[in-house]
């Protein structure tokens, strides 16, 4: 990260949304030696959503927001590409549009999840892409309320709907290194449909 961003002032806001302690003090680890302010911010189990929103309230005086997933399947060597793209295009927000060759299960889910929301929300971007890059107003200015994994969809057709400018940004996606995936098709398909519907509700 710090390789990456070289270029910037920037600070660093890690949200560990687990029920484990593993995160935080990896992380610990990781940044102790480096001159780089770095915010932990550890508590129960609450939602992406949630801890996303935590996120935000940390930061107070960045012009821009960087968010990426903690397992590095996205580059951080692309968060400088996809900053000065949406400098360039005086754009708002750029979502990580990601380059991916998944299974064909999961190539299914994402046909029936893009599908939902064009004819739900009328959105054509990547919502689900763990790495965005945005102005800091536009955090300030969109009140959401979704706190799972979904939130990325409230949060967007919000800032579409208030005017703010968004574009996608190719970014390879790469195979998770550790862990695995905890998507189930049959329970992952039914979750996706009752949360849009449940988003729609709220918009």
């Amino acid at each position: 990260m710090q390789k990456a961003l070289q270029q910037f002032d920037f600070d660093v806001v890690i949200i560990d949304d687990s029920l484990s302690n593993e995160t935080i003090e990896t992380a610990k680890r990781a940044y102790d030696h480096l001159s780089i302010p770095v915010t932990l911010d550890h508590r129960k189990k609450s939602g992406k959503g949630s801890a996303i929103r935590d996120g935000f309230r940390h930061v107070s005086s960045s012009e821009y927001i960087a968010i990426i997933d903690a397992d590095l399947q996205y580059p951080p060597r692309r968060i400088p590409e996809m900053l000065n793209f949406l400098i360039n295009k005086n754009l708002d927000i750029v979502i990580a549009n990601r380059i991916r060759q998944d299974p064909p299960h999961r190539r299914v889910l994402g046909m029936f999840f893009n599908y939902l929301l064009r004819l739900l929300f009328h959105l054509r971007w990547d919502t689900q892409a763990g790495l965005k890059v945005m102005r800091r107003e536009v955090t300030e200015n969109i009140t959401y309320v979704t706190d799972g994994w979904a939130w990325d969809v409230e949060f967007l057709v919000r800032a579409s709907r208030k005017g703010y400018l968004i574009n996608e940004y190719p970014v390879e996606f790469l195979q998770r290194k550790k862990g695995k995936t905890k998507i189930n098709p049959l329970t992952s398909t039914l979750s996706m449909f009752f949360t849009l519907l449940k988003i729609r509700q709220i918009l």
